[in-house]
């Protein structure tokens, strides 16, 4: 079985960063979407409907047995 710890040594081997967290909405950012919306910080014809806005900080809406997400960057110099 897979597990975090598993995912997180592999990454390190890898020399990836790795992230997991809970795959739960995005409450805060939804709310600060809404208000930059209404500030009229979007050009009127965006995406950002309410509909819109909690889908995208909805993971289970992309994936609804989701469980956790993992975010992974690796840096390098330019």
């Amino acid at each position: 079985m897979i597990n975090s710890k598993g995912i997180k040594e592999r990454a390190r081997e890898l020399g990836i960063e790795i992230r997991i967290i809970p795959a739960e909405p995005f409450l805060e950012e939804a709310e600060r979407i809404r208000a930059q919306r209404n500030r009229d910080l979007f050009l009127k014809d965006t995406y950002w409907s309410d509909r819109n806005i909690e889908e995208f900080c909805n993971p289970s809406s992309v994936l609804s047995s989701a469980k956790s997400i993992i975010g992974s960057f690796l840096f390098y110099l330019t």
